[in-house]
């Protein structure tokens, strides 16, 4: 990644993290209200330090089971972690997982992620570790059929840059296919 990119990106995250801030709770409680577009009906150069894995829950109560990580994320207990599929068709972590010799019946269809801030044209940044970029990435690679899931991103208005503004992409950033805004309304590639 340049210096150039890299500059851009820190200082957006420091626009998005002020703007976030700012943001009256009952702004943030109303616009949750209004995310309900069912998805259904929604039309390399980086080594990883962690890698992001996705496993399967078995229902609420176990959801709601979860112990909160250092970042307050709901995640399953290490000793449970071998009993639970993972998206790429194995179980646990799928760090030894060989992507290519994944179960084509687990794929992914949709990825449902968040984000720090995005664009008008479905860039996306995070708090920049890379952690959702490297899963579209392994996801892609790993899909059977060709397919690769539709990533869906779920925003504030106020974390959706004006339009004359393009979040910094380099060739490790991945665009998502739909973002789903605070009043409800959908910007689709």
């Amino acid at each position: 990644m340049s210096t150039t990119t890299r500059i851009a990106k820190r200082e957006l995250r420091k626009q998005l993290k002020r703007a976030l801030a700012s943001i009256p709770n009952e702004s943030v409680t109303h616009q949750r209200s209004k995310k309900t577009v069912p998805p259904n009906q929604l039309d390399q150069a980086v080594q990883p330090r962690q890698i992001m894995d996705m496993l399967e829950l078995n229902d609420l109560q176990d959801y709601e089971g979860l112990e909160l990580d250092a970042w307050g994320i709901p995640t399953p207990s290490e000793a449970s972690l071998n009993e639970r599929k993972n998206c790429f068709g194995g179980y646990g972590k799928s760090e030894d997982l060989d992507v290519e010799e994944a179960d084509a019946e687990d794929e992914l269809d949709l990825i449902i992620t968040p984000g720090l801030g995005f664009d008008r044209n479905l860039g996306r940044t995070g708090r920049g570790m890379g952690f959702y970029d490297y899963f579209f990435q392994r996801c892609g690679k790993s899909q059977r059929r060709g397919k690769v899931p539709w990533k869906v991103g779920l925003a504030l208005n106020e974390q959706v840059l004006p339009a004359d503004q393009t979040v910094p992409m380099d060739e490790t950033d991945q665009r998502i296919d739909a973002l789903i805004l605070g009043d409800g309304s959908v910007l689709r590639r």
